[in-house]
């Protein structure tokens, strides 16, 4: 942080309620060299990685804090503006200025001041500017930083219950398994899903006989992350959900079971609290549209279960982990 805060004024440590990008900085020891990594989260949930690896830590972690400085500001200074304390073993050592890129100190001889806009002298490189235990700035320092490959989508897995009001005479409860890519600040969606999900609805008694429903659904989802603050995300979502209704009877002198086709269309919304950089917990919940809006009764005499209605609603919890 003290060469962040020497490179630029920009920077500054947020307070605990206000939203801020985050920048993450881990440096690991592989055989011989230092791998330095650089991951800046912003508010919005996108991150960037940097990695660098040289031979000492003080270097990498001081190359890390200049691009943490240019992601702040990119007008910060290449070299920090105040002295830092002196080094020890765990303060980073201040960066050597290349002597090509260093103007001379201003000359008290000089007959008159230099004009603003006459160009300043630059040095060149000599011997003397690199003693024999020093590595000049360009070359210890390697290339500069480069940014990682970002995967434009991030794949998620979710499990967890949902349940659907209106389909059956009961309300309809079961399993669902969520399978996302996610790319925030895409348009017009910034998630694509498949769902696969099972519900299971048992009517009450009628004159001593019962149905029961089975629901086998497959349902594409596309979402929207139109308002993220902090780690809640709320997203609206389209939907449309189809596969197969199983219906029976039972208790009855001739049960009998029937497979009806199922699909309807759905509007959705949906929060989502982000648990950790992996975890997150869902819950959703909106209105159907039953495109198959059968009448389910029981035959000899004919007696009515259950007409489906044209509106419906149907609600999901879920817990996910990026993948």
């Amino acid at each position: 942080m003290d060469e962040v805060f020497a490179r630029t004024t920009s920077a500054r440590l947020a307070t605990d309620d206000e939203p801020a990008r985050s920048f993450l900085v881990e440096l690991r020891r592989r055989g011989r060299s230092i791998t330095g990594t650089l991951t800046i989260r912003e508010t919005d949930g996108a991150t960037m990685a940097r990695r660098i690896t040289g031979a000492q830590c003080s270097d990498v972690a001081s190359v890390l804090a200049l691009a943490t400085a240019l992601a702040i500001d990119p007008h910060a200074e290449l070299a920090p503006r105040t002295e830092l304390a002196p080094r020890t073993e765990t303060t980073p050592r201040r960066p050597r200025e290349s002597p090509r890129k260093r103007a001379p100190e201003p000359d008290s001889t000089e007959p008159y001041p230099r004009e603003a806009d006459e160009p300043a002298e630059v040095d060149e490189p000599s011997e003397d500017d690199a003693t024999d235990d020093e590595t000049p700035f360009d070359e210890a320092w390697g290339p500069p930083p480069r940014a990682e490959p970002v995967r434009p989508w991030t794949s998620r897995l979710a499990l967890g219950a949902r349940a659907a009001f209106g389909p059956t005479p009961e309300p309809a409860a079961g399993a669902a398994a969520l399978l996302s890519f996610v790319k925030r600040r895409a348009l017009p969606f910034d998630e694509i899903a498949l769902e696969l999900a099972h519900a299971y609805a048992r009517s009450e008694p009628i004159r001593s006989a019962r149905a029961t429903f089975h629901f086998f659904l497959v349902r594409p989802l596309l979402c929207n992350g139109a308002l993220a603050i902090h780690d809640l995300r709320l997203a609206p979502c389209l939907a449309f959900e189809s596969g197969v209704v199983s219906a029976s009877g039972s208790e009855i002198p001739n049960p009998s079971q029937r497979l009806r086709f199922w699909a309807a269309g759905q509007a959705l919304l949906k929060l989502e609290v982000a648990l950790s950089e992996t975890w997150f917990l869902a819950l959703e919940g909106g209105v159907s549209f039953p495109l198959s809006r059968y009448r389910f009764v029981f035959l000899n005499p004919s007696t009515a279960i259950h007409d489906v209605p044209a509106i419906t609603a149907v609600s999901a919890l879920r817990l996910g982990a990026s993948l």
